[in-house]
């Protein structure tokens, strides 16, 4: 996508999202970096904390905001299940924003993508935007750099978001969404399939992952442009969210396969008030969904047993965002107790704990 966003298009997204976006403000974190009480999500141990002394440091110096979000629908309390390990069944509370850290690698320029690791506590997974070689970087929250990881048979034309997912065997899935289109004139686009590295193995270098399978797409009706990728943990369909206007959900039903191109499935358009997505994830167990713009956020509950379409039919819950300059990514933590936040131009690191 481009790399500069104008005042209108921002009132916009704000007007879009009922002004939802919360605004940062310097100062003490009051403890609001201490959401998690499991991997998924900033601890006082971990791969975060240990990769060097200054993760600490940089968690309990967090910056904080001055709001937390309230629920756009009903009731703002979450399910005493909801969010230490069941299913969440109300939209939650927010914590203030804790301002975690900077990514170290200066080639992290245009950050797009955000996924927190499942098999690999502590750690995050990015990419940059268009431009880029088609390389993910490995992260602590803290920022520092755990590795570069060239991804062998891939190719970046526009990679805009990642996600984890079932796959073709046992364990999570990374899946890497080449689906950026500003112009609208990709007769395809492609979704790349890896098994997770091993982040440990690679001991903060650049190394090549192997693996990766191309899974091509077409949309009905042509070409869209779209910067938010979803896998539904609990089925396995991948879907793609458009950027517009209008925000067209499309799907490509699992079992997923390598190969196509594959037409996608018009699902229907998210009757919410939200345009210009910019990223989006379902949550590791499948209770919620959560979708950005660049200046507001909104999370849909999913009902045991219902389907993601049917969720982003309903109402939405509004999430707190940090004042982010072109913001785009958004990864829930492995542990469903948070989420994360990084911005294209300047790549800080943001936590929100669920309370």
């Amino acid at each position: 996508m481009p790399r500069t966003t104008t005042a209108p298009l921002l009132a916009l997204v704000a007007a879009c999202s009922g002004g939802a976006a919360a605004t940062s403000a310097t100062g003490s974190s009051g403890g609001s970096s201490s959401g998690s009480s499991s991997s998924g999500g900033p601890t006082s141990g971990g791969a975060a904390e240990s990769t060097t002394s200054a993760s600490a440091s940089a968690a309990a110096s967090s910056d904080a905001s001055a709001s937390a979000s309230s629920d756009a629908a009903t009731d703002t309390s979450a399910d005493t299940e909801g969010t230490s390990g069941g299913w969440l069944t109300r939209c939650p509370t927010v914590a203030a924003p804790a301002k975690l850290g900077q990514p170290w690698d200066p080639t992290i320029d245009e950050a797009s993508g955000l996924v927190a690791s499942r098999a690999h506590a502590g750690a995050l997974w990015t990419h940059n935007d268009s431009g880029d070689a088609a390389r993910l970087f490995a992260l602590s929250t803290a920022g520092a750099s755990l590795g570069t990881f060239e991804i062998v048979g891939a190719t970046a034309h526009d990679w805009e978001d990642i996600a984890l997912g079932p796959g073709p065997t046992p364990g999570d899935f990374l899946y890497i969404g080449d689906i950026g289109d500003n112009p609208k004139a990709r007769p395809h686009v492609t979704v790349y399939r890896l098994p997770e590295p091993d982040i440990a193995a690679a001991g903060g270098a650049a190394v090549e992952a192997t693996g990766a399978e191309a899974i091509t797409l077409t949309y009905p009706g042509g070409p869209e442009d779209a910067e938010a990728l979803l896998i539904d943990p609990i089925s396995g369909d991948l879907f793609i969210v458009t950027k517009g206007d209008t925000t067209r959900l499309l799907r490509h039903q699992a079992p997923l396969v390598a190969g196509g191109p594959f037409l996608m499935q018009e699902i229907a358009s998210i009757q919410a008030p939200i345009a210009f997505v910019t990223a989006g994830e379902v949550s590791p167990r499948g209770d919620f969904v959560a979708l950005r713009t660049y200046g507001a956020a909104l999370l849909w509950l999913r009902p045991r047993g219902g389907a993601i379409a049917d969720a982003l039919q309903g109402p939405p819950c509004t999430l707190s965002l940090a004042a982010e300059i072109q913001g785009e990514a958004l990864g829930i933590a492995s542990d469903s107790a948070g989420y994360f936040t990084v911005s294209e131009k300047v790549a800080q690191l943001w936590w929100f704990a669920f309370q």
